[in-house]
């Protein structure tokens, strides 16, 4: 999770991961739900310690 001001609804709330689309982080509003775009903070490959079987 993630806390930042949705673009919807403008509250400040945690916003809940859902992928990675090009160089923006997808995530929804834990206010109204609405999916918005992120800026990525830090983008590394999934390793074997955070995702088991990628690496």
């Amino acid at each position: 999770m993630r806390e930042a001001h949705c673009l919807d609804c403008k509250a400040a709330t945690e916003m809940i991961h859902l992928w990675v689309a090009d160089e923006a982080d997808i995530r929804r509003c834990g206010e109204c739900g609405a999916e918005i775009a992120l800026e990525l903070l830090v983008y590394v490959q999934p390793s074997e310690v955070t995702h088991p079987g990628d690496g």
